[in-house]
């Protein structure tokens, strides 16, 4: 058994393919990529083979080819099969001391030879909404299972840990709330964007649970008294019944998407927009939030599940599926420069509480406390 003084100064953290070979971009990717290069006295490594990650494309700690966007959708399937076979034998060469899978497939389980592992459960959407996902996900049962065995959980928020407690039943103690960050984002004009001068932008996915369709139904109504007033949303391309959508209530002309940006842009996007609004009916977190203020953009936001908590006093609430008190908020906010410029100035005192420093610092406690919770090794110093 190895004492405190050999393990805490190298302690070995390793971190499979799963959200690697999923996301090009993407929150989660996000997350282990930024906790791993900020963490100290760590050697950690990402085990991967194949990859279209943008933000580990570079990055030493995650030794991989990487494959263009297009051909690695063509060949999915075999870099799936490539990609876990890799991360299997990572697993089974046992050089770590904790495991961290990147996402909820429980595949490992049986090769980590009593080695402990902590899981990071990033919301519990599906659980507490599953009228907008199919009852057949796997996500069901594979995120159960893997919280129970779990050495110890990290919630990204006291609602997910909440939820957690409330759905799974899970004991509290296990289960360690640690926010997420913000890393520096740098606005660069660019021209080539022909945004219009003024806008409510919306970042993200259009799913059912992100209420999008609240927002577009007070935007019709907004656009009649305010014409002058776009809509700008980030994310994937159009479908053909947002467009038939969109035509419907008259505003195709005021909508612009921007597709596959870089964190440049974005944000670009967020310092000239009027507002971000932010209506969805559960998130675990909302990088969203922390960009908006990094970027001086005010913020409107549904008063659902993590928000209040993210965001305190520095936003602008209103009841989630309620459209006209979207709209009175969205009108406070163009009208009131006042109340405009306090919510920016409260947004940047706010974004203090979030850093990724602070969320590796504590992803490497809740490490260390798993390992001796496992193993009864005390690795926990003052």
């Amino acid at each position: 058994m190895k004492s405190s003084k050999e393990i805490e100064p190298n302690l070995r953290v390793l971190t499979d393919y799963q959200a690697f070979h999923i996301q090009r971009f993407g929150g989660i990717t996000r997350y282990f990529f930024e906790i791993i290069s900020r963490m100290t006295d760590v050697s950690a490594k990402i085990s991967i083979a194949f990859s279209m990650n943008q933000y580990i494309r570079t990055f030493a700690k995650a030794e991989h080819t990487h494959i263009n966007a297009r051909v690695f959708k063509i060949a999915e399937g075999l870099f799936r099969k490539l990609n876990r076979q890799s991360s299997i034998a990572e697993i089974r060469k046992g050089n770590f001391d904790i495991f961290h899978p990147s996402y909820y497939d429980p595949y490992f389980v049986k090769y980590l030879d009593g080695k402990p592992f902590v899981l990071t459960i990033h919301d519990m959407t599906h659980e507490v909404l599953p009228e907008y996902f199919s009852p057949n996900d796997p996500i069901y049962a594979n995120k159960r299972l893997l919280a129970e065995k779990a050495t110890r959980i990290i919630a990204i928020s006291k609602c997910t840990k909440q939820d957690i407690i409330k759905i799974y039943g899970i004991n509290e103690s296990k289960i360690d709330v640690i926010y997420h960050g913000i890393a520096p984002m740098k606005a660069v004009e660019d021209n080539r964007l022909q945004l219009p001068d003024k806008y409510i932008l919306y970042v993200g996915e259009r799913r059912r649970y992100k209420n999008f369709i609240t927002l577009v139904e007070a935007f019709e109504q907004i656009s009649k008294i305010r014409p002058d007033i776009n809509l700008v949303l980030t994310g994937r391309k159009l479908s053909k019944e947002e467009k038939t959508l969109f035509a419907q209530k008259n505003i195709s002309n005021k909508v612009f998407v921007f597709s596959s940006i870089d964190d440049n842009t974005l944000a670009l996007l967020y310092r000239k927009a009027e507002m971000f609004v932010y209506p969805s009916l559960y998130e675990g977190f909302g990088i969203p939030i922390l960009e908006a203020f990094s970027n001086q953009c005010p913020v409107v936001l549904s008063k659902a599940s993590c928000f209040p908590e993210v965001a305190g006093d520095a936003a602008e609430y209103f009841e989630a599926t309620n459209v006209g008190a979207l709209i009175q908020s969205i009108t406070r906010i163009l009208e009131d420069k006042l109340y405009r410029n306090e919510l920016v100035a409260k947004g940047n005192e706010r974004l203090k509480l979030f850093t990724w420093e602070n969320t590796a610092k504590e992803t490497v406690k809740t490490y260390k406390k798993a390992i001796e919770e496992f193993g009864n090794k005390p690795l926990l110093t003052t």
